[in-house]
């Protein structure tokens, strides 16, 4: 029998109208991919424990002032509404939660931005620089529903940025180093995003989900990383390499000259403080060269 679902009865007690309104389901997936930098959304609880697990992720999250309402046994003789931030759910959570319960997030502080800045990803150096990103971004040309492979991952920013591009997408990424993949963990939970995070290339490519695009962020250098990373895509997939040093910049010139594709090197230079005045500082060039696998 036709009804009202609980997304719309959720959007009229709010106020909000439903086309401006995000979904999200917890009734399987994980709270993390309810997190959010701003905006607004109904969030359908997977169960009663729903409400403060979110809220506390939230409140990790730098977003404990965000809007968190809590509307159970909508549309029955019971129904209720209780109204608060997420912090004060997090610390205080009420212990008589019903089962059957919807939450309506405003997230705050809005921090909503089409490129988030470096300082918005946990890192320890290793990172694809903000403007660099973009350029990397642009030449993935991510599509709904690709799945990214991040090699040589760092703090997992592209793989971040890629799963955030289009509905659907979602990323491996692949990094040696314990202590980047506790990071790339972390920011993939800030942005809301869920990354796969494996171990060293390319010893842990057997057992991953294959990969529509690859991106080849370090390790250009390491003997037989860059056939193994052509050897896992597909026919019409994207690889995208970006090289700092003479030896892995020499390791894409010598690619390109083999398979084709793209070769480019880019420049930029930030101003900075110069005494009274203001000067040009450059930064590291990067060689990036994409292909498509025939």
């Amino acid at each position: 029998m036709p009804h009202v679902s609980a997304v719309t009865l959720a959007c009229a007690r709010m106020g909000w109208n439903v086309y401006d309104t995000e979904v999200i389901s917890l009734v399987t997936a994980q709270p993390h991919t309810a997190v959010r930098r701003g905006g607004r959304a109904i969030v359908l609880s997977g169960d009663r424990s729903t409400p403060q697990a979110l809220a506390v992720l939230l409140t990790e999250h730098g977003r404990g002032d965000s809007k968190f309402s809590v509307l159970e046994q909508l549309g029955g003789p019971a129904e209720r509404r209780r109204d608060g931030t997420a912090r004060a759910w997090a610390c205080d959570p009420p212990l008589d939660v019903d089962e059957l319960n919807v939450i309506a997030v405003r997230y705050l502080p809005d921090e909503r931005t089409s490129w988030a800045p470096d300082e918005a990803f946990a890192h320890d150096g290793q990172i694809t620089k903000h403007p660099i990103r973009v350029l990397t971004l642009a030449a993935l040309a991510p599509r709904p529903g690709q799945r990214l492979w991040d090699v040589g991952a760092g703090s997992g920013a592209i793989a971040v940025q890629w799963c955030r591009s289009w509905p659907g997408c979602t990323a491996v990424a692949f990094e040696r180093d314990e202590r980047r993949r506790r990071n790339i963990g972390f920011n993939a939970a800030a942005f809301g995003v869920s990354v796969d995070v494996r171990g060293d290339a390319p010893d842990a490519f057997d057992d991953a989900a294959r990969p529509s695009v690859i991106f080849l962020g370090g390790g250009v250098t390491q003997p037989g990383l860059l056939e193994a990373c052509l050897d896992s895509l597909p026919a019409g997939g994207n690889l995208v390499a970006n090289a700092v040093t003479v030896e892995s910049e020499a390791a894409l010139a010598h690619a390109y000259s083999r398979l084709g594709g793209e070769l480019r090197r880019f420049q930029h230079y930030l101003g900075e403080p110069l005494g009274g005045f203001t000067g040009w500082r450059p930064q590291l060039p990067v060689t990036q060269w994409s292909v498509t696998k025939r």
